[in-house]
């Protein structure tokens, strides 16, 4: 999971920054690092919440991730108005900002 966090990071400068040939390339990084991220979360999820609460815990983790999504949306949105390279940073940025919360969350699971 921190693994495919990382190399989905690099989704961002690859798409942004190169040419067709790295766009096409960061596309594919981002399908890694979203297909591990997607599964492994909705696992720990089920993991993390008792089973009688468990499709409430699905409704909240959805609501969060949407509106996050949203969100993160709006920002690189904004920032694409402004500069390319800010859209890079932030996106970058916020990847690199869910290593510690998945780490917790990986960490906790596995106990």
């Amino acid at each position: 999971m921190i693994l495919a966090t990382l190399i989905s990071a690099a989704a961002a400068p690859l798409v942004f920054l190169g040419g067709f040939g790295f766009a096409v390339l960061g596309h594919g990084v981002l399908g890694i690092g979203t297909g591990a991220q997607d599964s492994i979360m909705r696992a720990t999820v089920s993991q993390l919440a008792p089973q009688d609460r468990r499709a409430t815990a699905f409704g909240i983790f959805n609501a969060v991730y949407g509106v996050a999504w949203f969100a993160g949306s709006v920002l690189l949105g904004v920032l694409y108005d402004l500069s390319i390279v800010g859209v890079v940073i932030a996106s970058t940025g916020l990847q690199a900002a869910a290593l510690p919360v998945l780490y917790g969350l990986v960490r906790r699971s596995a106990q």
